[in-house]
């Protein structure tokens, strides 16, 4: 893949899109995700997985979030890429459908699962419920989602306020204290 273009969504968080012919027919379905060999110091590469937040096979582009967070050699490259870079890309994987038949849908993120939350609840269809719980530093991180018209989302932006992810407690507390809808969810 070729990155076309980046920009920042928030302080934590980077879209990189991508371009390739390979991306023609290309399909996937929400949540899945790609491995890149991502390069590092000294002509290393290491193995990371992003979701596909969107993908476009017509334009031939596909799209990546990736959390801005620690110096590790994702966090890295993805602070760092530029458009024309190249990365090997394999996929889609990942094995987390959406369940067809269920009237609503639980999401529980932090930042990392932030782009395959977002991804999945846009594909629900109307006639459905979406509760969303999500862990961020602050309102600085809210990104917006578009669910399809009637779907019912609930999503709830949760402040650790400069704790580390999944430390504060506060998306515990809320899974905690929610009351969760009648029927197979």
């Amino acid at each position: 893949l070729e990155v076309v273009e980046t920009h920042l969504l928030t302080p934590s968080m980077r879209r990189i899109r991508f371009g390739s012919p390979d991306l023609a027919g290309f399909t996937h379905a929400p949540g899945q995700d790609l491995m890149f060999s991502v390069p590092a110091d000294g002509g290393r590469t290491f193995r990371r997985r992003y979701t596909i937040r969107r993908s476009d096979p017509a334009a031939l582009r596909l799209d990546v979030d990736v959390v801005l967070h620690g110096d590790g050699p994702g966090a890295t490259w993805a602070a760092g890429v530029r458009p024309r870079d190249r990365v090997e890309a394999i996929g889609p994987r990942g094995k987390m459908p959406v369940d067809a038949g269920a009237r609503w849908h639980l999401f529980t993120a932090e930042e990392s699962a932030l782009p395959a939350t977002f991804a999945m609840v846009e594909a629900l269809g109307a006639g459905t419920t979406a509760i969303a719980l999500v862990e961020v530093d602050g309102p600085d991180d809210e990104q917006p989602v578009r669910a399809q018209p009637g779907c019912d989302l609930h999503l709830s932006w949760l402040y650790r306020a400069g704790d580390d992810p999944g430390r504060s407690g506060v998306l515990v507390d809320a899974v905690d204290a929610l009351e969760l809808p009648a029927g197979p969810g």
